[in-house]
């Protein structure tokens, strides 16, 4: 069911990433992300200066650079990580529905939902953070269940390390 909700979400957010056009930018954010991410990949250090106002983490612009492979111009590419990043967040959230409901039918039911879910499906569609710190936030949350029900230090460790993943990406975290 995981890999059906999996191959469902990424189905959708491909095509709506084909109606938006694989190589558009229309997020007000995607430049100074991809520019960051070109400082990084040309000189393997975070940008000394980004904007006069708005700080932008590294985490996102560091994984542009490795999902373009240092080519911040191959906005496709960039755009299809987001898709995959976006179909994980659909089977991360059937895996923590699954967990807090024990529910077989509300955990798949959840995970479709989440794959067509509007907002989910346009965080998906351009060069934005919302779908790496999505997977992050979520993970770090299945974790942090998973680490409460069997009352293990590592996985709490784990989940730690997913929130502060989250925070590298998204101050909100």
């Amino acid at each position: 069911a995981l890999v059906a909700i999996f191959l469902f979400a990424l189905a959708v957010r491909l095509a709506a990433t084909a109606v938006v056009g694989f190589s558009s930018l229309r997020f007000g954010d995607a430049g100074p992300y991809l520019a960051a991410a070109a400082e990084i990949a040309e000189h393997g250090r975070y940008p000394d200066r980004t904007e006069a106002f708005f700080f932008r983490p590294p985490g996102y612009p560091l994984f542009l650079a490795a999902v373009t492979l240092g080519r911040t111009d191959r906005i496709p590419m960039a755009k299809v990580a987001n898709a995959l990043l976006g179909s994980g967040a659909a089977v991360l959230l059937a895996l923590l529905s699954a967990r807090i409901f024990r529910r077989r039918g509300i955990a798949v039911a959840t995970g479709l939902v989440a794959a067509v879910f509007p907002s989910f499906v346009l965080l998906a569609t351009d060069v934005q953070s919302e779908p790496l710190f999505l997977v992050f936030i979520l993970l770090s949350g299945a974790w942090l269940l998973a680490a409460a029900d069997r009352g293990s230090p590592v996985v709490a460790l784990g989940a730690g390390a997913a929130l502060g993943l989250a925070a590298l990406t998204r101050p909100s975290a």
